[in-house]
């Protein structure tokens, strides 16, 4: 496509073997990797990438899967999955904005029960601060925008079969790169 504007899909089908799983040992009881079956993949992904001549750029994708093991749904493994992020500078100075809006789609916990899906937002702010500190730079980033409530599934060693996650969260942070 044009310099500036991307758009990409694909499509897969995967299959692992063996895939190495937390089971129990027949003598003893206890927990123990062991080799598991074989889990099986399809799906398709279709994103788009924007950028425009002042350097704002907008991103976008969507995935839809399907995952199995012997014959059930695989646990923790949405069927949907999307994004969608906007950056772009603020002013001279090296500063630059991002929003990120995300979606995870229903998953299911070992024991089978459902868990809705998530829309998180989060916000960044960049600033490239090499022009007076040679490799510096800092951002500030807020997490989980509108402290929105989820759950994670958890594993067969968690006694919870779903962990909720952070709310809002904020970062700051300063990288210096050594040049």
């Amino acid at each position: 496509m044009a310099g500036d504007l991307w758009l990409r899909a694909s499509a897969y089908r995967w299959q692992m073997r063996d895939l190495i799983v937390l089971g129990t040992d027949a003598s003893s009881g206890l927990s123990q990797y062991q080799s598991g079956g074989r889990v099986r993949a399809k799906g398709v992904e279709v994103s788009v990438d924007k950028t425009w001549s002042r350097g704002v750029r907008l991103r976008g994708s969507v995935s839809l899967q399907d995952t199995g093991m012997a014959g059930m749904h695989v646990a923790n493994s949405p069927s949907v999955l999307g994004r969608l992020n906007l950056s772009g500078p603020l002013g001279a100075i090296g500063l630059r904005a991002g929003y990120e809006l995300r979606y995870d789609g229903m998953r299911r916990t070992i024991d089978d029960r459902e868990l809705k899906g998530a829309w998180l937002s989060n916000m960044n702010l960049t600033l490239d601060a090499s022009p007076w500190v040679t490799g510096l730079g800092i951002s500030l980033a807020v997490y989980n925008l509108v402290d929105e409530r989820y759950d994670h599934p958890g594993s067969d060693i968690n006694w919870q079969r779903s962990i909720e996650q952070n709310g809002r969260s904020v970062r700051l942070t300063a990288d210096w790169r050594f040049q």
